[in-house]
């Protein structure tokens, strides 16, 4: 695995997150971002400076939303693959994300958490899919 575009910030640790799984499977997720918060103009710009050999890109949510913006923008701009796992979800998604994403992967709790309702049934999933398709948020 390359590390070349790994940066360490030694005011701070590793962002780092702890799950609980009860028996039923349904699951707590309690997250501290560390350095994943911190990911800022400058990050964007070295990962900018990877892309031209990615076919993917993968994002998720763990990282301060402009950054995310940012980088589904280059990844965009450059006719790559974007993906976003949109855990974990804090805020509602701007409506401009969504253009800039190809697939999105979110789960049961997430997927409601998306469009303010629950998601249950393939039914409801249909509208999860016009929902992110027409790029709505609940802003």
């Amino acid at each position: 695995m390359q590390t070349d575009g790994l940066a360490i910030d030694s005011s701070t640790h590793s962002g780092v997150a702890s799950i609980v799984v009860e028996e039923t499977g349904d699951n707590t997720i309690a997250c501290a971002a560390g350095a994943n918060g911190l990911v800022g103009e400058e990050d964007v710009e070295r990962f900018i400076q990877k892309l031209d050999a990615a076919k993917v890109v993968l994002l998720e949510l763990g990282i301060p939303l402009p950054a995310i913006i940012e980088a589904a923008r280059a990844a965009r701009s450059r006719n790559i693959t974007v993906i976003l796992d949109p855990a974990p979800i804090t805020e509602p998604l701007p409506s401009s994300l969504y253009p800039l994403v190809d697939i999105i992967t979110p789960n049961e709790v997430e997927a409601s958490q998306l469009v303010g309702f629950t998601v249950r049934d393939s039914s409801t999933a249909i509208l999860l899919q016009q929902y992110c398709i027409k790029g709505e948020s609940s802003e």
